[in-house]
């Protein structure tokens, strides 16, 4: 394609299916078809999902490990980390007069490892989960379910307070069906 290498080709259609293009046609068939308040809550809900959509990255993409030290614990790194790690087992750092070389590997940086726990895990499942709700529950106000979805949506602590950060610039008709209070101003 464009008489590009492999690595060029394979980035340009990782580039059309990843998750980010994904977002953001959705967003722009959103921005096409709801009214401007549900644009506002999908933007909400898709910035509160974030955390766990990263979470949810690292455990799918990420190399798994353990190790004796952390008998508890389930280890991620990036699979560059490993490649690294494995490229210094075979590349010379240094080549002696007599022509061979010094091979010296090098170790995985602690600060490289992302250890989870029990506690971490059921933290990062009842993230997903929360996201999932959050999700059906912007469905059922996309579908005309009534005003329960839409309340739930806006007494959820966590989208509240995105959604009032979210939505400071948006109509004043969207601020009033969403309920988003103006920031009060300071008096000198």
């Amino acid at each position: 394609m464009l008489k590009a290498d492999i690595a060029v080709g394979t980035a340009m259609y990782l580039s059309l299916v990843n998750s980010g293009g994904q977002r953001s046609a959705l967003n722009a068939a959103a921005k096409e078809a709801l009214p401007e308040w549900q644009q506002l809550l999908l933007q909400t809900i898709g910035s509160v999902a974030e955390t766990s959509r990263t979470e949810r990255n690292q455990f799918a993409h990420r190399v798994w490990g353990h190790s004796s030290e952390l008998p508890d614990a389930i280890l991620l790194t990036h699979p560059k980390t490993i490649v690294n790690h494995n490229v210094s087992h075979r590349q010379r750092s240094e080549i002696l007069p007599d022509g061979r070389g010094v091979i010296r590997p090098e170790p995985i940086d602690d600060k490289d490892i992302l250890v989870y726990r029990q506690g971490d895990i059921d933290a990062a499942v009842a993230g997903a989960e929360h996201a999932q709700e959050l999700y059906r529950l912007f469905y059922a106000v996309v579908c005309g379910s009534g005003e329960g979805p839409k309340a739930q949506l806006l007494a959820d602590p966590i989208v509240r307070k995105r959604l009032d950060e979210i939505g400071k610039n948006a109509s004043e008709e969207a601020k009033a069906i969403l309920g988003i209070k103006a920031k009060e101003k300071l008096k000198h």
